[in-house]
């Protein structure tokens, strides 16, 4: 089963989620975004723009009605443990749907917003349904209510499904709940998110597991005098058969740009996460991908003695661009299943590099390097993170 799981996790969608450029530009989500809080979905036309990276957009970037994306993925093991997945194969094929169909003369808004994917490492999914209504309002108090098949806004909302921190509370930008979010933007430099879902077990379908429901609430802090962005987040899951999930999330990112106004074009971004009864599989079963238990552990069995632990997740993400359309980045991962045995612990370097080659077209390739110190992966506990690898991908969108 490991084997067939492992793909789907390891090369799923890899939505764009940039918050290094909130902190850069120190602007509002909603900006780039759709979706009030970042992360995956459907880009406004300044963010289609600004994601051309300098080079001349096509007729299409010009157009926020749809949004099409698609990847292709080559992945090489630098060891064979547990999994013989390898070669190239198509990642996403994507299309969005994003239609304004009420626009009042107060300038209130309401938008419908639809994402589906196909590919045949993915299969047929769907991802973002959902109405997002802004109520009239100044440009730095805006408010926004979304209802429907969101993503949650927890955390350092990352272009990386495969992070640790992710992982661990089973919010990766590949995983959607249905429910509602009240977001506002005040004061210039601050944003909160307000949800509350139904189904966080189960992805947007009804619940085998008990009567559940799931809160997130995201504050953020990203003000224009200082070259940094903080935020802090928090859930609080509910199920009527298992210990209660719930866990905390402290990030923040620096923009060298203007730390060094403009001289050096980096930055650092950085999370901490803590969470108590995701361990479980029950719980945390991965929607698309594949369960914390089954990428860290490879099986439900091994997860036993962790059901209802602390585990502790740090990531770390630097880049630097040598031009507009060019970056060089190293990212780390930490993840502690046991807060009260740091030994049992898992280590990622990734080393990379992604380039433009047009406004539509960008290849990305990676070198990443895994240990695990406290856990012989290799024999008693074979997993897809104890996977040392290669891999790039293209990725051409509309």
């Amino acid at each position: 089963m490991l084997w067939i799981l492992a793909p789907l996790f390891l090369f799923n969608q890899v939505a764009e989620a940039r918050p290094e450029y909130a902190a850069k530009e120190k602007l509002s989500c909603t900006t780039c975004h759709v979706a009030p809080w970042g992360g995956s979905g459907p880009r406004t036309i300044f963010g289609k723009d600004y994601g051309t990276h300098g080079l001349e957009g096509s007729l299409t970037t010009f157009s926020d009605v749809f949004l099409g994306d698609m990847r292709t993925v080559g992945f090489f093991p630098l060891r064979q443990t547990s999994q013989t997945t390898n070669g190239v194969a198509t990642m996403e094929a994507a299309i969005s749907g994003n239609l304004a169909i009420v626009k009042a003369p107060d300038q209130s808004e309401t938008r419908a917003v639809l994402t589906y994917n196909t590919s045949p490492l993915a299969g047929s999914n769907l991802r973002e349904a959902y109405i997002r209504y802004r109520p009239g309002s100044g440009e730095t108090n805006a408010t926004y209510w979304t209802i429907g098949h969101v993503n949650m806004p927890f955390g350092l909302l990352t272009d990386e499904h495969r992070t640790y921190t992710r992982i661990q509370t089973d919010m990766t930008l590949n995983n959607f709940d249905t429910g509602a979010v009240y977001s506002h933007d005040f004061h210039r430099a601050w944003h909160v998110d307000l949800a509350v879902v139904n189904d966080f077990q189960s992805g947007g379908s009804f619940n085998n597991n008990g009567l559940t429901y799931g809160t997130v609430a995201n504050l953020q802090w990203n003000p224009v005098d200082i070259p940094f962005l903080f935020g802090a987040s928090g859930t609080y899951q509910y199920t009527s058969l298992f210990p209660q999930p719930l866990a905390g999330s402290l990030y923040t990112v620096l923009s060298l740009d203007r730390l060094t106004k403009n001289k050096i074009s980096a930055s650092l971004s950085l999370e901490t996460v803590l969470a108590r009864n995701w361990n479980n599989p029950a719980v945390n079963n991965g929607g698309i991908n594949p369960s914390l238990s089954t990428f860290f552990l490879g099986t439900a069995q091994s997860i036993t003695p962790y059901l209802a632990t602390t585990s502790w997740g740090n990531y770390a993400l630097a880049k630097y661009w040598m031009n507009p359309h060019w970056y060089a980045f190293y990212k780390f991962d930490y993840f502690a299943i046991d807060t009260r045995h740091l030994g049992n612990d898992f280590i990622r370097h990734g080393i990379g590099s992604e380039i433009w080659v047009n406004p539509n077209v960008s290849i990305s390739a990676r070198v990443e390097f895994a240990f695990t110190p406290g856990l012989d992966t290799t024999q008693s506990y074979p997993s897809i993170a104890s996977e040392s690898d290669v891999f790039g991908y293209l990725r051409i969108w509309l």
